[in-house]
């Protein structure tokens, strides 16, 4: 991951790209054009915009557990979703009324059927962001997508088609990644039960809860890369121009990396996983990531107290590219 000169982005950053996003964004590009959108997209992406946040992810959160019945809910749909939902919708700058549409949207993307075995793409957010790129070059407002459009690095800016690209793919990451991560976070809470008591009894272990989770069960399964000349790892020898998948959730339970790996232990000296991609395509969205679920979890076990999981009326998401569930029944 961190020789990006012999595993390129260049032709995607999954194993079945969507071609609208090669060459466009951020994560399907090599230096020097990766360089280059990393610090355009750093420009509106923000630590003080998100920071800003804060408080509305909070009160987002009081308000969807409020509307919860404890004693028997769906955590995807009714909490984790919106929410991730929500917040990046507004960092972007799209209207809360779209986002049911564009999260059913970005669902299908990554679901293979008989018509898309490897999934229908994300053609129809792309085209809604297209649509909003126009609206904002004439009613540019405080959002990041105005950021982008208004954004230079060098002399080099993003065209609109980049911008639009960017902030759908970032639209997809926000709904699907973090939100399959905080479902499998609270499977393995409800799966250990020592380690649910602990941060019941006490909250402010929850970033370390959080920081296992991503390693104990990522809710990004892989990257893709193209290999740029003949190379061999570990007595194996991959031809020039072979597509190669990351197994991110291999590398985070390493066993020569982490002491008893397939343990949840929230006490983990070493918790320096991988599932926020490292070197130079580390995710911009980490802290966005990690803030949000600090705030759901803090709030939501305050309110739950020990739980259950109802597995038969759970539906998992079967995906190349993400592991979560697009159903999660919580009892209490």
């Amino acid at each position: 991951m961190l020789d990006w000169r012999t595993f390129s982005s260049a032709k995607g950053n999954v194993i079945y790209e969507d071609p609208a996003r090669i060459g466009r964004t951020l994560t399907t590009n090599d230096p020097p054009r990766h360089d280059h959108l990393r610090r355009l997209i750093g420009a509106g992406y923000t630590p003080g915009r998100v920071k800003a946040h804060e408080e509305r992810i909070g009160t987002l959160v009081d308000d969807m557990i409020a509307s919860l019945d404890l004693a028997d809910f769906d955590f995807v749909s009714q909490l984790a979703a919106p929410l991730t939902g929500k917040v990046i919708g507004s960092l972007i700058g799209v209207p809360d009324e779209a986002l049911e549409q564009l999260r059913v949207a970005v669902d299908e993307a990554f679901i293979p059927t008989e018509e898309y075995p490897e999934g229908k793409g994300l053609k129809e957010v792309f085209a809604f962001m297209m649509d909003l790129v126009a609206h904002r070059r004439g009613k540019p407002r405080d959002d990041m997508l105005t950021a982008f459009l208004h954004a230079e690095d060098a002399g080099v800016s993003m065209s609109d088609e980049e911008v639009a690209v960017t902030c759908g793919s970032i639209l997809a990451a926000g709904f699907s990644s973090t939100a399959h991560q905080m479902s499998n976070i609270l499977l393995a809470l409800h799966s250990n039960r020592a380690v649910l008591r602990q941060v019941l009894d006490d909250a402010s272990l929850i970033p370390a809860m959080i920081e296992e989770g991503l390693r104990y069960d990522v809710g990004t399964l892989s990257f893709g890369r193209q290999t740029t000349r003949e190379v061999e790892l570990h007595g194996v020898i991959i031809p020039a121009d072979s597509r190669v998948m990351i197994l991110l959730s291999s590398a985070n339970r390493d066993e020569r990396r982490f002491a008893e790996p397939d343990t949840f232990d929230i006490g983990r000296s070493d918790r320096r996983h991988i599932s926020f991609n490292v070197g130079i395509h580390h995710c911009l969205g980490s802290s966005l990531a990690r803030l949000e679920m600090r705030i759901a979890f803090e709030r939501l076990l305050a309110r739950l107290g020990e739980f259950e999981i109802d597995l038969q009326r759970s539906a998992r998401v079967h995906s190349l590219n993400f592991r979560g569930f697009r159903k999660l029944r919580v009892r209490t």
